[in-house]
């Protein structure tokens, strides 16, 4: 490895050579660029250079406006179904958003209720639509098997910002569900 450091465009190095100060400047901000940024000393090694320090990280948020649509999508105002079957809520993310997690809940307020994690996926009856362990995925619909009375209600995807501890970044407008 060389001794340059290595940026993505639109990040410029503004270390003076002789500064232990070694800032960034990230031009031409979106929304994808909040996130965790850290500061990492690597020891030379060989053959490649070996990790010796890291700093906590700079968590760096990105607000502003946007044009007004929803950037979490949700198709269907509202759906009918019967017990017995299948229901697919669809929504889209667009990764143009920040990073974190995407969650499905049912309900609001002190009545939410998780229905499902992309992450942790520890629901039985809900399955992803989606292959959200893809790259540039937006798609992070689920299908709910076993449809019972108890599954009327309105369900939210979420967006989170990651975070410790993840905070809600927006909410899609909601499907509202019937069951007969």
């Amino acid at each position: 490895m060389n001794n340059s450091p290595v940026f993505p465009a639109g990040v410029t190095d503004h270390t003076k050579s002789s500064n232990r100060d070694i800032p960034i400047h990230i031009s031409n901000i979106t929304l994808k660029d909040a996130d965790t940024y850290f500061c990492v000393k690597f020891r030379k090694g060989s053959p490649d250079d070996v990790k010796f320090k890291s700093g906590p990280g700079t968590q760096a948020t990105v607000s502003g406006t946007t044009d007004g649509k929803f950037q979490v999508q949700q198709a269907e105002m509202s759906e009918t179904v019967l017990t017995g079957d299948t229901l697919t809520l669809s929504c889209t993310v667009p990764d143009s958003l920040p990073n974190g997690p995407v969650l499905w809940f049912k309900g609001t307020g002190a009545n939410r209720k998780l229905i499902y994690d992309f992450h942790k996926g520890l629901f039985p009856r809900v399955k992803p639509i989606g292959d959200t362990t893809k790259a540039g995925n937006i798609d992070f619909s689920i299908r709910i098997s076993g449809i019972t009375l108890a599954d009327a209600g309105t369900y939210y995807c979420v967006k989170f910002l990651k975070g410790k501890p993840d905070k809600e970044y927006e909410s899609g407008q909601g499907t509202e569900v019937f069951v007969h």
